[in-house]
């Protein structure tokens, strides 16, 4: 699978045929494109036989600003270099055997919940 470059993310185009189109970069990495042009960042793979897939963020030449991950996740709008630094990451813990998207969702509930009791 050939690598993208930062000129075929700006210039991809959606799929005709009114679907999402996915171009792949390696390590699970995906540009999501979708009808409306929509641009995201979408990590998939595979922890205890499992299938997970989750959208890290948009696409963004620019990227975000800061230099640390979670500024970049909390950002959002990430570019191709930031995608394949947060994948590379994502795949180093899912070989010291963490799972990104439950760590992820428990964070979500834990904020929520603090929110909750802070209203």
């Amino acid at each position: 699978m050939a690598k993208l470059s930062a000129r075929s993310c700006e210039t991809a185009k959606p799929d005709p045929n009114s679907k999402d189109r996915l171009l792949g970069d390696g390590d699970g990495l995906f540009l999501r494109i979708r009808p409306n042009v929509t641009k995201t960042w979408t990590v998939e793979f595979t922890f205890q036989s499992r299938r997970r897939k989750f959208v890290i963020g948009t696409y963004d030449a620019a990227g975000a600003t800061g230099q640390s991950i979670s500024a970049w996740l909390a950002h959002g709008r990430l570019s191709l270099a930031q995608a394949r630094a947060i994948a590379g990451h994502r795949k180093a813990d899912r070989h010291a055997g963490h799972d990104p998207v439950a760590e992820l969702e428990a964070r979500l509930a834990k904020n929520r919940a603090e929110e909750e009791a802070a209203r």
